[in-house]
């Protein structure tokens, strides 16, 4: 009798051991959920922070254009300090385009996101036409603002869908949702020093 109980016990211990296993695992699968999301949420709002920065320098270059207009208008002419700055504000356009290229090659999937990081990229390239054809007139500070407006509104969508997805269930996350999240830029290295 002894001999058929040991059997029994093992077969119990085994069952409860493989119970154990599987509850491990599904916690294991939830905790790495948890990971996954809480990751993509710091991916979020690096990127949120970068498109921020890129607003507030596209303020800063808008500002600047305006200030240089003014200067120019006051002297009249052109002069060799005005020109050099006028050259560095576009170099400094043109490289804040470029800055928005990456964080843009991110959004593929979320065809408003890319859109609109496309129409402000293209802002940007034609203040810098602007500004490389000495127009630092009205016009050209529009067309920067314009651009500083698009990225904030990139910022203002993305903001909302990263606060959706962390409150919806899975099955309400938007399509792609479930794509590798894009990943944060080593930060922006903008130099506001040049004195433009």
């Amino acid at each position: 009798a002894l001999e058929q109980q040991q059997p029994e016990g093992v077969a119990v211990n085994q069952q409860e051991a493989l119970d154990d296993l599987d509850q491990l695992a599904n916690e294991l699968d939830s905790l790495q959920q948890q990971a996954e999301g809480e990751l993509a949420e710091q991916q979020m709002r690096q990127l949120v922070d970068d498109l921020r920065e890129l607003a507030d320098e596209q303020r800063f270059l808008s500002e600047s254009t305006a200030e240089l207009d003014a200067r120019q208008a006051e002297r009249g002419s052109w002069s060799r300090s005005l020109r050099r700055e006028l050259r560095e504000l576009a170099g400094r356009q043109r490289e804040l385009r470029s800055l928005l290229e990456e964080p843009q090659s991110h959004w593929g999937d979320l065809p408003v996101v890319r859109a609109a990081l496309e129409s402000a990229g293209e802002a940007m390239g034609r203040a810098a036409a602007l500004l490389d054809g000495q127009q630092t007139g009205e016009s050209t500070v529009s067309i920067q603002q314009d651009a500083e407006q698009r990225l904030l509104a990139v910022v203002e969508i993305v903001s909302e869908s990263n606060e959706g997805q962390r409150g919806s269930p899975p099955a309400s996350r938007p399509p792609g949702a479930d794509q590798e999240m894009p990943q944060p830029s080593s930060g922006l290295q903008l130099d506001r020093t040049s004195g433009v």
